[in-house]
């Protein structure tokens, strides 16, 4: 019995023996992509699934609605060239080409990896790039190489080379001009571009004599934060980076670069990943070195996560949510007065003039009154945007912490001392709401009260009421709310920014705005219209007036000459026969026609200014129609296929955490 055990283990274990070399065999070696790609590359992307991922987003509802943008027409519409719209509509029809393609689906079908480094290789000029990509087990490199044989014609050329026991193939097409070599590891074929020494370090790090890029520190920490299961992943050497761009850049940028690495000291490396499921996520993860960076962004990294009271007072079924709790408004306000410096003078000193008058007005300071009053979280939520009423009103409510909630009603009883309207008060749950009605429509009553150490304003009081509301009870609150819990928007989850958006419902209510635009648009064609025909009768009328006096002022000027033409008459005297005197040729006479003459001239004159003024108005008002015409057509063609695929998707939320070595924000979308 014993003996027939032993006989029946081996037989199995030879037979796993035979099916893994079987599968060794056909599938050949798995290798990580981080196990062929050298160290301390400029920039690395890996992306898995692709081809299965564009034909998911292309089948969305979301897409359907965006590709269905003619964008050539567009163009034209937007007085885009014709050779930069030809262009485009070449590079549309290329990527639809390509996507369309079985081999470029055969490629993409599972995994891809590129690879940026700063050196290449002699003939790579000092940079090299990188290609990876995992072959389907009945694929073969030279196969996918010869597919394009017939593009390249007799021109191509192939040199083969072993180094280490792989084949390293430089293809030449000279046709081209195009110098590329390839090899093949395991079940991953690596391409590069210029000289084949960056295809030796590849063939090295496979075999484990060189470094690969988990040994790289920086990317080790980007990928260490990145999603483990994500289809895809980007990293970038930000100070290899800078460099990259300063040996390239113009005299003209060198400026602006060295102002970008400035404001990026410290920053050792961008890493973004993606996990699609039925939530997809994207992380954006900064890897800083906090001893490097300058004192501001050191105390902002130091900021520790906190949790979300605000959310107890949110109601659920906000359109948009936004927290933060790391402001800090002395130090905004000191950089504010940093900036101003760089201001003309006379410009300096008429914003300090104005923060003067505006002090004295309330009778504040807002260095030593206000700023010591502000805390450091701060946030807001919108219900929707009525466009009902005269003009689009927003439903809004925003919040502020502060240290000192007595100092701060003190505060604000003073600065309402002398409001242009009447700020009445009302008790609701025990807490008091001060508001100011304003006369233009139903709701429209901005206010503010405190929850807890909370200064809470609002555009309207009904929001304040369903605030103070939402607080007595949690289980009414956004962080009950199932959708908004799956976006990390409880009350215990800690972040140092959220923020939280329901894309189809605010999707529909920019719609109803761009509606309520369009209306407003449309009346601006319809007066321009109905202002070129009135200017049109008005211009007819002023011709024919001008016509007619020009009649009166061309005989007047005759009847003038004609009179200066006539002999004076005798002086007057005793002798003098007054009843032979012509009295049209008095002087008195011959200066009431001058003034005639110069009054029509005038009319002339002033009807001609006033049938130009037309012109200009009439031009005027055609050309607001012509932008109201291009707006609404932009509209209608852009904005609103973009909405409705905005309505397909339900829900976008972001998450922003400090860890003290990093910055990570993590975004949402379902």
């Amino acid at each position: 019995m014993e003996r027939n055990t032993k006989i029946g283990l081996a037989v199995l274990a030879v037979l796993v023996l035979a099916i893994g070399m079987f599968l060794l065999l056909v599938y050949g070696k798995r290798v990580a992509m981080q196990d062929v790609f050298p160290s301390q590359p400029v920039f690395y992307a890996r992306l898995d699934h692709v081809a299965q991922n564009i034909t998911k987003v292309g089948g969305s509802s979301f897409w359907k609605n965006i590709s269905a943008i003619d964008v050539p027409k567009v163009l034209v519409r937007n007085n885009v060239s014709q050779p930069r719209v030809k262009r485009v509509e070449e590079s549309l029809n290329a990527i639809h080409a390509f996507i369309q393609n079985p081999w470029a689906r055969i490629i993409f079908g599972k995994e891809i990896a590129f690879g940026f480094y700063e050196d290449g290789g002699p003939a790579a000029g000092g940079a090299g790039f990188l290609f990876a990509l995992r072959l389907e087990p009945s694929v073969h490199a030279a196969e996918i190489v010869s597919r394009f044989w017939a593009q390249w014609g007799d021109e191509a050329a192939t040199l083969r080379r072993e180094y280490k026991g792989v084949a390293i193939i430089t293809v030449n097409v000279k046709k081209k001009n195009v110098v590329f070599q390839y090899v093949r590891l395991g079940d991953v074929l690596v391409a590069a571009s210029g000289d084949s020494s960056i295809l030796e370090k590849v063939v090295d790090v496979y075999h484990k004599k060189a470094p690969g890029l988990g040994s790289d520190g920086n990317f080790a920490f980007v990928a260490g934060r990145a999603y483990p299961a994500g289809q895809g992943f980007f990293y970038v050497n930000a100070r290899s980076l800078n460099g990259v761009l300063k040996q390239r850049a113009a005299a003209w940028e060198a400026q602006d670069l060295e102002e970008m690495s400035a404001r990026t000291t410290g920053v050792g490396s961008y890493g973004f990943s993606f996990l699609p499921g039925e939530v997809n996520r994207w992380k954006l993860i900064v890897g800083v070195d906090p001893a490097l960076m300058n004192p501001e962004a050191r105390k902002a990294l130091s900021c520790p996560p906190s949790e979300q009271p605000p959310v107890q007072f949110v109601p659920p079924g906000v359109i948009a949510y936004q927290w933060g709790a790391c402001y800090d408004f002395k130090q905004a306000w000191e950089r504010l007065r940093e900036q101003a410096q760089a201001l003309p003078p006379s410009v300096q000193e008429q914003a300090r003039g104005f923060k003067r008058r505006l002090e004295k007005r309330w009778g504040v300071k807002i260095e030593s009154d206000v700023l010591p009053l502000l805390g450091n979280e701060a946030g807001g939520y919108l219900t929707d945007v009525d466009t009902t009423g005269m003009f689009p009103y927003p439903r809004f409510l925003v919040f502020l912490k502060v240290k000192d909630r007595t100092k701060t009603e003190d505060l604000l009883a003073r600065l309402t001392r002398n409001p242009l309207v009447p700020v009445l008060e009302e008790d609701h749950s025990q807490v008091k709401i001060r508001y100011a009605p304003v006369p233009l429509g139903p709701n429209m009553d901005p206010g503010y009260c405190f929850i807890g150490d909370y200064l809470v304003f609002s555009s309207t009081r009904q929001l304040l009421k369903k605030s103070i509301d939402t607080t007595a009870d949690a289980s009414r609150s956004l962080g009950a709310d199932k959708t908004a819990r799956a976006f990390g928007l409880s009350v215990s989850d800690k972040a140092n920014a959220v923020a939280f958006v329901r894309l189809d419902v605010f999707a529909k209510r920019l719609r109803e705005l761009l509606e309520w635009t369009d209306q407003y648009m449309s009346s601006q064609v319809t007066t321009a219209s109905v202002f070129k025909q009135e200017s049109e009768t008005k211009k007819e009328a002023i011709t024919r007036a001008i016509a007619a006096k020009t009649v009166e002022l061309t005989l007047a000027e005759h009847k003038i000459e004609e009179l200066e033409a006539k002999p004076a008459p005798p002086a007057a005297g005793p002798a003098a026969d007054v009843s032979q005197e012509d009295p049209s040729v008095t002087p008195g006479a011959i200066e009431n026609l001058r003034q005639s003459v110069q009054a029509l001239r005038d009319d002339i004159k002033t009807g001609t200014a006033q049938r130009d003024e037309l012109d200009v108005l009439a031009a005027q008002y055609q050309a607001q129609a012509q932008s109201a015409k291009l707006w609404m057509f932009n509209s209608r063609q852009v904005v609103v296929p973009a909405l409705k695929g905005l309505e397909a998707l339900r829900a976008l939320g972001m998450k922003m955490v400090l860890t003290g070595r990093s910055f990570e924000t993590e975004i949402l979308l379902n």
